[in-house]
C-alpha cells in the first residue's frame, strides 16, 4: 500500500459463504454445495453490493481491540466488528503468503462472504494535498483486476473443489463507507482525523455461501495477481477450519 492508495489483495478472504434469501441456492452435484449464484441478490444485495459491505467491515477495526482480520494469523478475532443484526458473516483473506486460521467460531444459520482475491481503495486518510480524483481511483482498480489469474483462483469446502469461480466477478463497483469518529482503522494507525463518508471502488473475485451445519469445517481459498501497481506478484492461499456453531 501506498500513503495516496489502499489495495486489500484477497480475504478471507481474507481475505467466505451464505444462504439464499429469496434464491433457491444450486448446488453443485458432486458435493451438494457451491456459491449462490452471482448474477442473483443475496439477502437483499448483490455480489457488488456485499463487497462494499465488506470494505466497510475491514474498516471498522478499532480500539481496543485493534485486530485487523487479514492480520489474523489464528482465526481467534474473526467475529470482531461483525453486524450482529445481519445474516451474513464476513472471512477475510491475507496481503499474500499462507494463513492458516483454526479458531474462527461462526454463528450457525449465518451466509458467509469473502473474497478469493480483492481490491479496494479511496481517499480515506489521504492528506488533503494528495487527494486523488475519482477517475483516477477507478482506473487503479481497473488496473488491479486485469492483473488478477482467473485460472489461479481456487475455493475448496471440506475437500470439495468449486468451479467456474469466475463467475463471482467484480469489475470496479463503486462503494461508499463511513468511519466513526477515532473508532476505524486508521485510529490503530495512529492517524488521527479521519472520519466521515469516503467514496471508492473496489473489484476482485468474491464467493457467497449457505449457512454451513453446525461443527467443523475447512474453507480454503484464494488465488494470484500476477502484479500489483507496484510491480509485485501476489499469491493468496488462506484455510479457515472454522466451527460453526
Amino acid at each position: 500500500m501506498t500513503s495516496t492508495m489502499r489495495a486489500c489483495i484477497g480475504v478471507v478472504l481474507a481475505g467466505l459463504a451464505c444462504a439464499c434469501g429469496e434464491n433457491d441456492e444450486q448446488p453443485s452435484p458432486e458435493s451438494g454445495i457451491d456459491m449462490l449464484d452471482p448474477a442473483d441478490p443475496h439477502y437483499g444485495k448483490t455480489y457488488a453490493e456485499w463487497a462494499g459491505e465488506w470494505v466497510q467491515f475491514i474498516n471498522d477495526t478499532a480500539p481496543p481491540d485493534c485486530a485487523n482480520p487479514i492480520m489474523d494469523t489464528t482465526g481467534e478475532h474473526c467475529a470482531l466488528y461483525q453486524d450482529p443484526a445481519s445474516d451474513v458473516f464476513m472471512l477475510a483473506g491475507n496481503y499474500g503468503g499462507v494463513s492458516i486460521r483454526t479458531e474462527c467460531v461462526v454463528p450457525a444459520n449465518k451466509a458467509l462472504f469473502f473474497p478469493l482475491l480483492g481490491s479496494s481503495g479511496d481517499n480515506a486518510g489521504v492528506p488533503q494535498d494528495m487527494l486523488l480524483p475519482d477517475a483516477e481511483i477507478k482506473a487503479f482498480l481497473e488496473s488491479s483486476f486485469e492483473l488478477m489469474e482467473e485460472d489461479s483462483l481456487k475455493l475448496e469446502i471440506d475437500g470439495h473443489a468449486i468451479g467456474d469461480l469466475e463467475r463471482g466477478a467484480v469489475d470496479t463497483a463503486p462503494y461508499v463507507i463511513e468511519l466513526e469518529p477515532e473508532a476505524n482503522i486508521y485510529t490503530c494507525q495512529m492517524v488521527d482525523g479521519v472520519e466521515g463518508e469516503f467514496a471508492g471502488y473496489v473489484a476482485g473475485y468474491w464467493a457467497m455461501l449457505a449457512p454451513l451445519e453446525p461443527g467443523p469445517h475447512t474453507i480454503s481459498f484464494g488465488g494470484t495477481q500476477s502484479a500489483s501497481p507496484q510491480g509485485q506478484k501476489t499469491t493468496v492461499d488462506v484455510t479457515y477450519e472454522l466451527t460453526v456453531e
